[in-house]
């Protein structure tokens, strides 16, 4: 799916009252129209409607994967990144830095991580899944 994608759809998912939810979006709108401050203000909007509609649910935004199939294209996504970063306190989300920890040395996605160049592998999974865990983690209240 796209940003645009997710804006119609928030009301469904603050409907069920989550406790959290983490959004990962943007990658495909890379091959659309939409310009990376689009991408981006769409991320924020989703953000922002998923809390006016359950304000308790906890909403950690995802940055965009760095990808291999069009070098190009990486720019667009630390043009969208870094605009989260920058409204990530100012918007209200906790910003989880996924981009950071897939990149290799070059500022493409690690090839240790991928067998196409898009979609993460096992390995990737286990970088992505750790970075999740240690989120929820931090988040869950000490027993």
């Amino acid at each position: 799916d796209t940003s645009d994608g997710i804006l119609v759809r928030t009301g469904e998912v603050a409907a069920s009252r989550p406790k959290a939810v983490f959004i990962l979006i943007g990658t495909n709108d890379l091959w659309t129209d939409n310009a990376p401050l689009q991408t981006a203000c769409n991320i924020r909007a989703a953000s922002e409607a998923l809390h006016a509609q359950s304000p308790e649910t906890e909403i950690i935004v995802q940055t965009v994967f760095p990808q291999n199939w069009a070098p190009e294209a990486n720019s667009r996504v630390r043009a969208i990144n870094a605009f989260l970063t920058q409204e990530s306190t100012k918007a209200g989300f906790t910003l989880l830095d996924t981009y950071s920890a897939l990149i290799d040395s070059s500022g493409r996605l690690n090839p240790a991580y991928t067998d196409d160049g898009l979609h993460l592998n096992d390995a990737g999974y286990a970088v992505w899944t750790d970075l999740i865990g240690r989120t929820l983690e931090q988040k869950s209240p000490a027993p």
